[in-house]
């Protein structure tokens, strides 16, 4: 089994008790897996942006019906349609 040696900064990341050195295989198992998403492609990270603003609205949408605030919902609404549009291109 091959040995890496990480930083004491990214040991602490990574959740790796001893610095000087772990198996790579635990590595790949997942330690900091959740963590480290990589890089994205530019578009991905657009749609990503754009989803999680779609998500953001759709929740006000919601809460504002509940409060019956329709001025309000009727403006999330035109947003969440130019979204909608942003997301399809």
């Amino acid at each position: 089994m091959q040995k890496v040696n990480l930083c004491e900064g990214c040991s602490k990341e990574k959740g790796v008790q001893d610095p000087t050195g772990f198996a790579l295989a635990d590595l790949l198992l997942g330690i900091g897996a959740a963590e480290d998403v990589g890089k994205l492609p530019l578009r991905a990270q657009r749609t990503l942006a754009l989803s999680d603003r779609m998500k953001t609205l759709t929740e006000n949408l919601k809460k504002a019906v509940e409060q019956e605030n329709y001025e309000t919902a009727a403006d999330l609404r035109d947003q969440i349609k130019q979204l909608e549009h942003q997301l399809s291109e």
